[in-house]
């Protein structure tokens, strides 16, 4: 086991380096995970990550890149909290360098302002959830991760039952600026809760993905006194066939809009894609959408962990 050397990464990255590393750290996860350059660079720019939050592990020796944890911030002059977006440790260097490099960053990472760091990890994943909460880290959320493929007969046979009316579904061509005022802060009914995305399915990630040609979206709109109206939409990322977000206004529920958007998306994909959604676990309403009427299989779970400087 090494003592590796911890460096920001804002002065040494390498996406080359940093996927062998993190497939090298990643071939014993307990989820199979294989990066490619262009899938990190994608997951990086969607996620906002910056090499100036971001750290790696050295071999103090060789200088080779033994780990690294990849950070993103929520305001880029201002940073108050940090998203770990990915972290991988080769095997020969694991030990305690996490915990070591969490321990050694914090004074500079409070001296910027930062109140706080937020990461999911696989709930199985035991080592890995130890070792965060040994850094201080809290489990805040559990979410579900529910995979498969879509049974497109069955939504078939519910919407011949009762077909959607009145509701235009359209893929997204422009990511206008009232489409993103409508996924940030969608309007809400009293008593009827809105779930809080992770970070990588947030609305601001979904605009980058979309940006980079990565992300599709549909929305779904009818006439309201003679003006056209958003009330709904789902983002779905084209390449892994991660659904990013799928929402409908409370009013418009039970009319087989959040069916006939999810058809949609399964009418443009090839029958045989597997579909990911990561569900809040209060909210059996969308886990018993996603399972029992559009046929995926609970895959994993996972917990949101949050660091707080200011309480330690």
């Amino acid at each position: 086991m090494s003592t590796s050397t911890i460096k920001l990464l804002k002065d040494c990255f390498s996406l080359k380096d940093t996927t062998e590393t993190l497939n090298q750290a990643f071939a014993d996860y307990v989820v199979p995970f294989t990066a490619t350059e262009l899938s990190l660079q994608q997951k990086f720019t969607s996620e906002d990550v910056m090499m100036e939050h971001s750290v790696g592990f050295f071999n103090r020796d060789t200088g080779a890149l033994e780990g690294l944890i990849m950070h993103a911030a929520d305001d880029h002059q201002h940073p108050r909290r940090l998203y770990n977006s990915i972290t991988g440790v080769i095997p020969t260097a694991r030990g305690r360098a996490v915990e070591r490099c969490y321990t050694t960053m914090r004074p500079h990472y409070e001296s910027l302002g930062i109140q706080s760091v937020i990461l999911e990890v696989v709930s199985s994943n035991e080592r890995a959830v130890r070792v965060y909460e040994k850094c201080g880290f809290v489990t805040k959320r559990s979410f579900y991760s529910y995979k498969g493929e879509i049974n497109r007969e069955a939504l078939a046979q519910v919407l011949a039952s009762k077909p959607t009316p009145n509701i235009r579904v359209q893929k997204v061509t422009e990511f206008s600026p009232e489409l993103y005022q409508f996924m940030l802060a969608p309007p809400q009914t009293e008593g009827t809760p809105v779930m809080v995305p992770v970070w990588s399915n947030s609305a601001i990630s979904c605009k980058r993905e979309f940006d980079i040609g990565v992300n599709a979206i549909w929305t779904a709109t009818t006439e309201e006194n003679g003006k056209e109206i958003i009330v709904g939409y789902v983002s779905i990322n084209a390449s892994t066939c991660r659904l990013r977000q799928i929402y409908v206004l409370p009013q418009f529920r039970n009319q087989n809009i959040a069916t006939t958007l999810i058809n949609t998306v399964a009418s443009s994909f090839d029958v045989s894609s597997s579909y990911n959604i990561v569900v809040d676990e209060p909210f059996e309403n969308l886990i018993n959408f996603f399972t029992k009427r559009i046929g995926l299989s609970l895959f994993l779970t996972l917990k949101e962990m949050v660091l707080e400087y200011n309480k330690a």
